[in-house]
C-alpha cells in the first residue's frame, strides 16, 4: 500500500502454498481509499476464478421487501452481506416481491386502487396493469414475466420491459404463479393443476410443460440456478414450518438447506451458485440469511423484518461471468506464474 496522487494504490498478490516463490496472480488498485471494499470484493472473486473457474459473487447486489410501519413495506436494495442498504421504493403502501432487470429493480405495489408491477426510477407509474392482480415480477431476456388474474383465473403472462406485448403463456384452471427465470430459455412457476402447489417448468413460450417437485404437499417460490451444467431449483416447502430444499431437475435429488429453525421462505441462488439467501425468523433473529447449497454456514447478513429476497444476476452469457466493478480502477498486471488448472488467472480489463 502506498500513497499516489489521488488517493492509494495496492497490491494484492495470491500466493499458492506448493509455490510460494511466486504469486499465482498480482492485482493492482489505485482509488480513494473509500474503495478498499469493493477492490477486496474483486481480488476474492479473482481468487475462486482462479481455483475454480467461476467467479465469486463478493460484491453483488441483493434486494427484499421491510415491513417498515402498519400497512407500510418498502423494497430494499444492498450488497450480499448487507452492506449499504438503501430504499427503492418510496410512496405509502406496500411494495414487495423485488427482481432485478433492465438496470432497475422491478416490484409489485399493492395500493386501494390495486395491484400493479413498476421500478424504483418509474415514480409509482404503473409499468404492468390490468383488472385483478398484477404481481411477482421476473425478468428474462428483455421481458417481464408476472402472474395475472386480468382474465379470472392466475396465469403467467409476459410483455415487454414497458408493460407492452402482453402474452399468455398458461391457461388452466388451477392457479399459476410466481414465475422465476431459469437458463435456456426456461421458466419455472407454482401451480396447483396436481391438487396442491407443487413446482413446473415450461419454455419461456409457454410449451414443455412439465413438473419438478414429487415431495411434499406444499412446494412453492421457485428459483433457479443460472448455470446450465447444475440444474437445481430452490423452493420453499411446507413440512409443518416452511422450509427451504433443492430439486435437480434432471435427477430428483433433493437437497435439504433448512430443518426446526422456524419458517424459512423466498430462497435466491447468488450468481455463481454457490450461495442461497432467505427469509427466516428463526430464534428471535429474523431477517435474510445466507446459507451454502448444503446447509451449512448459515448466517444473518440483513436483521428485520425482512420478507421476498432475491439476488442479482449476470447479464451476460453464464460462462463469460464476471461481477467485477466496473469502475475499479484496476491496473493492469500479469500473473508472475500462470497456473495450470486456472481457467482465467489473468485479470479481466475493467
Amino acid at each position: 500500500v502506498r500513497a499516489v496522487e489521488g488517493g492509494l494504490e495496492v497490491e494484492l498478490r495470491f500466493y499458492r502454498v506448493a509455490r510460494a516463490a511466486e504469486p499465482a496472480f498480482t492485482r493492482t488498485y489505485r482509488g480513494l481509499a473509500t474503495r478498499s471494499r469493493a477492490w477486496a470484493h474483486d481480488f476474492a472473486n479473482e481468487v475462486l476464478r482462479v481455483l475454480t473457474g467461476m467467479p465469486g459473487s463478493f460484491g453483488t447486489e441483493i434486494a427484499y421487501a421491510r415491513r417498515i410501519g402498519p400497512g407500510r413495506k418498502d423494497v430494499f436494495r444492498a450488497q450480499m452481506d448487507g452492506y449499504g442498504e438503501h430504499r427503492v421504493s418510496s410512496v405509502e403502501g406496500i411494495s414487495l416481491l423485488p427482481t432485478f432487470g433492465n438496470r432497475r429493480i422491478y416490484f409489485t405495489r399493492m395500493t386501494t386502487r390495486g395491484m400493479f408491477i413498476t421500478h424504483g426510477r418509474a415514480r409509482d407509474a404503473r409499468i404492468v396493469d390490468g383488472d385483478g392482480i398484477n404481481m411477482a415480477p421476473a425478468i428474462c431476456d428483455g421481458r417481464i414475466y408476472f402472474t395475472s388474474s386480468r382474465d379470472g383465473n392466475s396465469e403467467i403472462y409476459s410483455t415487454d420491459l414497458d408493460g407492452g406485448d402482453l402474452q399468455r403463456l398458461t391457461n388452466h384452471p388451477a392457479m399459476d404463479l410466481s414465475p422465476s427465470c431459469g437458463p435456456n430459455g426456461k421458466l419455472a412457476f407454482v401451480s396447483s393443476r396436481h391438487r396442491t402447489p407443487q413446482v413446473f417448468t415450461m419454455n419461456r413460450d409457454g410449451s414443455d410443460v412439465r413438473r419438478v417437485t414429487f415431495r411434499g404437499n406444499h412446494n412453492q417460490t421457485p428459483t433457479w440456478c443460472q448455470d446450465p451444467a447444475r440444474p437445481w431449483i430452490a423452493f420453499t416447502g411446507r413440512d409443518g414450518n416452511y422450509d427451504i430444499f433443492m430439486v435437480n431437475t434432471v435427477t430428483q435429488d433433493y437437497v435439504r438447506l433448512t430443518q426446526g429453525q422456524g419458517d424459512n421462505k423466498d430462497p435466491a441462488f447468488s450468481p455463481d451458485c454457490r450461495l442461497v439467501a432467505f427469509a427466516s425468523d428463526r430464534r428471535g433473529a429474523p431477517g435474510i440469511y445466507l446459507s451454502s447449497t448444503q446447509g451449512f454456514n448459515q448466517n444473518r447478513v440483513v436483521q428485520g423484518d425482512a420478507e421476498t429476497v432475491r439476488w442479482r444476476q449476470w447479464d451476460g452469457p453464464y460462462e463469460n461471468m464476471s461481477v467485477s466493478d466496473p469502475v475499479l480502477d484496476v491496473l493492469p498486471t500479469e500473473p508472475s506464474e500462470p497456473t495450470a488448472d486456472a481457467t482465467d488467472a489473468t485479470p479481466p480489463a475493467p
